[in-house]
Formats: structure tokens, sequence, C-alpha cells
């Protein structure tokens, strides 16, 4: 099968890593520099990978403007008339390359499932593996309805953090469908004999608020006890991102477009958190609802900032533009904090 050549400037490595490893995992083959042999010429190497190209990356940037390498790459594939695909990380679009339709990351992250399906036209990717489902059946809880299991197979997700990207590996799990609510944190804090504040919202269906991270994981441990045969807790954040990602590698769960009519966010002015089956057209491709707006989610991920702990949040809130109800937004909250737009979804998994 033929490969993709990426050109970048080593100064830009960290992402040139990142996508690399990006389309691997979706099934191309890749070739990058890194993997040069010691003691073998170099110029020879990367003019036979070039030449034997399918298609040549290039990521753009003022690093990579200024390398001599970089560009006489790109002279030769336009030489050869190889495909060429433009990633915009930062400077200027080159004049060479002007005219060709680019993926802009100036913001980060890795390109969308368009500019991999165009490079799938030029070279077919090995097909993978099936993806796995959960080898176990859901648990039944004692929870009033709204509520559904959503099964979500084994994938990949780029998470970001800064300029920082790793592309993780998910195992197949269980996601709740909707956040869980009001009425359903109320059997909980029955059962358990515990003293919360009271949610900033009323209404048995619409999620639960002002409730902690460690308010979220003490009703998880209860849900354990429950089950009895494995562990019920708060996603992590691949695991968040996956469910509501998907396959397409989806900027919103229902599409890369945002539409307000998907959603409960301030574009919507709603004001406040709303029934967690009020938005079906929001749905993700595993069936997930709410993970764009209403409340901000809990995931599993903690850190500190000056001693104190803090946890990951996903999803956006009503409170929150569009920029924030992205699937791939991240923010940070101290763990022992609660507000009127955080609130949390489960998921299940064997020990």
């Amino acid at each position: 099968m033929s490969h993709i050549f990426i050109s970048y400037s080593h100064k830009d490595s960290e992402y040139a890593n990142q996508l690399g490893a990006s389309l691997e995992a979706s099934g191309f083959q890749v070739w990058i520099d890194r993997r040069i042999d010691y003691g073998a010429e170099w110029s020879d190497v990367i003019e036979a990978h070039l030449n034997e190209c399918g298609a040549f990356v290039l990521i753009m940037s003022r690093n990579a403007k200024a390398s001599t390498w970089v560009k006489n790459e790109l002279s030769r594939a336009q030489r050869l008339n190889k495909p060429i695909f433009p990633i915009w990380l930062d400077g200027d679009i080159w004049l060479a390359v002007e005219s060709l339709q680019h993926f802009d990351a100036r913001e980060g992250g890795m390109p969308p499932q368009k500019f991999y399906t165009q490079l799938a036209q030029i070279i077919p990717p090995e097909v993978s593996a099936p993806a796995l489902l959960p080898d176990f059946e859901p648990p039944k809880l004692p929870l009033p309805e709204p509520f559904e299991w959503c099964a979500i197979p084994s994938g990949t997700v780029t998470l970001s953090e800064g300029e920082r990207q790793t592309v993780e590996t998910v195992a197949p799990f269980y996601i709740a469908k909707y956040p869980i609510t009001n009425a359903q944190f109320r059997v909980f804090a029955k059962a358990t004999g515990t003293e919360v504040k009271p949610s900033a919202f009323a209404g048995d269906d619409v999620p639960r608020t002002n409730v902690t991270w460690n308010m979220a994981t003490d009703f998880c441990s209860w849900l354990t006890r429950e089950w009895g045969d494995g562990i019920i807790w708060l996603p992590d954040e691949a695991e968040w991102q996956r469910a509501a990602q998907g396959d397409e590698n989806r900027r919103f769960p229902w599409g890369d477009q945002f539409d307000v009519a998907c959603c409960n966010t301030r574009e919507s002015q709603k004001k406040q958190a709303t029934p967690v089956w009020q938005y079906p057209q929001g749905i993700s491709s595993f069936g997930v609802l709410d993970m764009s707006g209403n409340v901000w989610e809990w995931c599993d991920d903690l850190f500190e900032i000056d001693g104190r702990p803090y946890a990951y949040a996903r999803g956006g809130a009503w409170t929150s533009s569009q920029h924030e109800a992205r699937v791939t937004f991240q923010a940070g909250f101290p763990a022992d904090d609660w507000n009127y737009d955080r609130g949390f979804r489960i998921v299940a998994m064997t020990p």
C-alpha cells in the first residue's frame, strides 16, 4: 500500500508526530523522517520515500518556511505531481499552495473527518479490525427514567491540552444516554442519607446541578455497590470525548457545524438548564444525548493547582458559548466546588 509523506520542520515535531499517530490510527501508512535508520544517507532515504508516496502532507509554519529541507520536499512533490494536503499551523499561507484547500490548525487539533476522507480517496486505508463492543451486559440500576445505557465501541481519540496533543486508545464501555437528573440524584440522597445543596433548577428530568466532583463520585460509589458486578464511575476525558465525537472526529456530537437547535447553550437564550431529552437533534453517532450544552459534565481526571484538587469537565453548559460546547473543549474546576451549571453522567465497566 502506498504511504503518506509528512513534511515538517523538526521544531514542529510534536504536532507532526501526533498527526502521524492519528493517521495511522485511521488505517493509513505514514512515513515521517524520525524513522530513518542510523547510517543511512539522509537525503537518499527522504528522496526515495517522497518518490514513492501517494500523498504529500505539508505542515505550514514559520519554522517550516525557514527550513530548506521542507521547501525542497515541497518543490519535488510539486514536480512529481503528488497530491498535496496543506495543514496551516502558524504564520502565513504559503504562496506555493495558496490555491489548495487546507486545514486550519492554528487553534490546535487534528484535521476533521473530511480531510481523512479526501486522503482515503487517493490512498485507501487498511481495513482495521472491527471495533470491539463491551463484553458484558449493562447493569440494571435503581434509577427512575429517563435512563438508558449506550454501548461505546473501542476506538481512538485525540486529546488536546494547550499545545500538547495525545492520541489515546479507548476500550469499550457503556455510558449513560443522559446526564444524571434531579429525580435520580434524590434516590441516592435518600438511600445514603446524604445531605446536599438543592439543585439550581426544578424538574425531575432536569440535570442535577450544584453537585461537586466529590458528590458525583459518591453517587458512583453507591451505584457500584448496588450493581455488585462491576464499576460505575465518571467517564475520563478520553471516554467522554469518544462517546461525543464518534468515529467521525466531529466538532459537535451531531456534526461539524454548530446548530442552535441541537443544544442548550448561551445562543439558545434559555437561561437555565433544560430537560435532558429536550434536544434529540443533538444526538451523537453512538446515541448519546445532551453532550453539548445544558450542564458541564464532571470527568474522572484530577489535577492540582497550588495544592488544591481540580477536575476536568466537558461539554459546556447553558451558560457557555458554542466554542465551549465543542467536544474537544476542556475546562477545569475545583473538585469541591459546586455551581448552577455543573452536573455529570456515568459510565459502566468491569474490573
